[in-house]
């Protein structure tokens, strides 16, 4: 590649020296190119960020949902329990309502 530019003067130790500017255009399209990589690059960090916070709403929406759900299903079930309990309580009542019952008739 060096060979298109043609040494205005030659150093004593062996390196070219160019005119000022010609190094500068023999770096412009890498120049660009690496502009445009960063910007690719800046697009995509933007958008991994943007999307990131979409997805932090969804799974924190979805997490919410699932916690209001087992709020309500421990609600269910404690007032299940509670009413379980009652009807215990109630049917070891009848069982001694009838026991008391059933010792009156046979001492009769």
């Amino acid at each position: 590649m060096t060979d298109n530019y043609e040494p205005i003067d030659t150093k004593p130790d062996g390196l070219d020296v160019y005119k000022k500017g010609e190094i500068d255009s023999k770096f412009k399209y890498v120049n660009i190119i690496l502009g445009t990589a960063f910007l690719v690059l800046l697009f995509m960090v933007a958008t991994l960020i943007i999307d990131s916070f979409h997805f932090n709403s969804a799974t924190y929406r979805e997490y919410s949902e699932k916690t209001n759900s087992i709020d309500e299903l421990m609600k269910s079930n404690e007032e299940l329990l509670n009413e379980n309990k009652y009807n215990q309580e109630l049917i070891i009542e009848q069982q001694s309502q009838i026991l008391n019952l059933l010792n009156e008739i046979e001492d009769k």
